[in-house]
């Protein structure tokens, strides 16, 4: 048995001394390699240089590109004053001083195709009616949910304010008097428009004669007398009044 140890015990240490050899061996090729890329990256530089030597002599310098000028920009557009004076639309209808169209969709008519029935025509103007009245309601909604935001920031505002301050703001916020008498101009859309009228809408700091067509919340979808559908609009309440 002391025999068989000792011979186990010499392999191992001849198994060793192999193994610790080529170990050696391999970390002095690996020495020798980086020595030969530590030897060729020390010899590129030069090369470089010399090529850039050649390339930009030093007779010839090199001199920077100047930056491109902007154009200069055109001058602004000169504004030319618009006149507005009272008109007459084809249809009859006035349209007031100092009152611009609001870019609005106009109110479609029906389609000009030859050949409808009476029976045709009366079922696609009921659907223009319905769009327009889907179109309102989805107005009606986004002026609510706008009035609110209004409102809460208002509020919002206030709360930073002193008594006589917030006094100061509420007037700021207040809608024109709610006295004195419709503009003497209005008779005009009344004779134009001579059906009943049940309110009176401030517009533009002047008050005029319009019709109730919807309520939703505390808005009114109002026409005013003598004009077009495109002048529908929600009001809020605070521009809103009784016929005087």
């Amino acid at each position: 048995m002391q025999k068989i140890g000792l011979s186990i015990l010499f392999l191992v240490c001849v198994v060793l001394v192999v193994v610790h050899t080529r170990t050696l061996n391999s970390m002095q090729r690996l020495e020798d390699k980086i020595e030969k890329l530590d030897k060729t990256a020390r010899s590129r530089p030069a090369v470089a240089e010399s090529a850039a030597d050649d390339e930009f002599p030093p007779s010839e310098p090199r001199v920077p590109k100047k930056p491109a000028t902007a154009a200069a920009p055109p001058p602004p557009p000169t504004e030319v004053p618009i006149e507005i004076v009272p008109t007459v639309e084809s249809s009859g209808i006035l349209t007031s001083p100092g009152r611009r169209q609001r870019p609005r969709e106009r109110a479609k008519a029906a389609p000009d195709v030859p050949g409808l029935t009476a029976e045709q025509k009366r079922g696609i103007e009921e659907l223009l009616e319905a769009r327009r009245n889907e179109l309102r309601t989805l107005e009606g909604d986004m002026a609510v949910r706008r009035l609110e935001i209004e409102r809460r920031y208002d509020a919002a505002q206030r709360q930073w304010l002193n008594a006589e301050q917030q006094k100061a703001f509420d007037e700021s916020r207040r809608a024109p008097r709610p006295d004195g008498p419709v503009t003497p101009s209005a008779a005009q859309y009344i004779a134009q428009d001579p059906a009943p009228y049940d309110i009176e809408v401030e517009w533009n700091g002047t008050w005029w004669p319009a019709r109730t067509l919807q309520k939703r919340s505390d808005l009114t979808l109002i026409h005013f007398v003598g004009h077009g559908e495109d002048w529908d609009e929600w009001a809020p309440p605070e521009r809103v009044r009784p016929k005087q």
